[in-house]
């Protein structure tokens, strides 16, 4: 017959003693379910609200504000808001400078006065500093008065049409003009 051992209590060894330690540890320093959860739903809030922000962009340029605004309208708030502005403008797909010059030549090619471009620009948020600069350097005043000479002769054909008093064309062209943004 065989002897049976008795069964003896195993003890710890230095290495799973450390590993409980380690996990202590580890209890410690990781954040609560709750704050993983947050932080969880807080990045899903900023990835969607980027992937809202660029489908905005793919359509056509947009200004930090204007952008900014069209997210807080479709229910986004405001640190996702921010976060996904910051993270487009570091891919470069927000330039306040280049998309406020191009809505200026276009502005420009369209016949609008110096007036009526800068209230649109401002309506899309552009800085005011940025919109005189832009001024500035794409409608000097010759082409303004080019601009407002080739929108007058334009309308003047149409106008006489209409009207054969030379008081009468001249109020309307000047109304016409005034409205177009062009000083007075």
């Amino acid at each position: 017959i065989r002897a049976v051992k008795p069964i003896e209590k195993r003890r710890p060894t230095s290495n799973t003693t450390s590993a409980m330690k380690n996990s202590d540890k580890a209890k410690l320093t990781k954040k609560p379910a709750g704050t993983q959860a947050q932080s969880a739903a807080e990045a899903a809030a900023i990835a969607a609200a980027y992937q809202a922000a660029t489908h905005l962009l793919g359509r056509r340029g947009h200004s930090r504000h204007e952008l900014a605004q069209k997210l807080r309208q479709r229910g986004y708030a405001e640190a996702p808001i921010d976060a996904a502005l910051e993270r487009c403008e570091r891919h470069k797909y927000i330039d306040d400078g280049a998309t406020c010059e191009h809505y200026c030549r276009v502005l420009i090619r369209k016949g609008q006065g110096p007036r009526a471009i800068r209230q649109r620009l401002a309506r899309r948020g552009f800085e005011r500093a940025l919109i005189h600069t832009t001024m500035n350097a794409h409608y000097p005043d010759s082409m303004i008065y080019e601009t407002a000479q080739t929108v007058a002769v334009r309308k003047t054909v149409q106008l006489k049409a209409r009207y054969t008093d030379i008081n009468s064309l001249r109020t309307r062209l000047t109304r016409f003009l005034t409205q177009r943004g062009f000083p007075a």
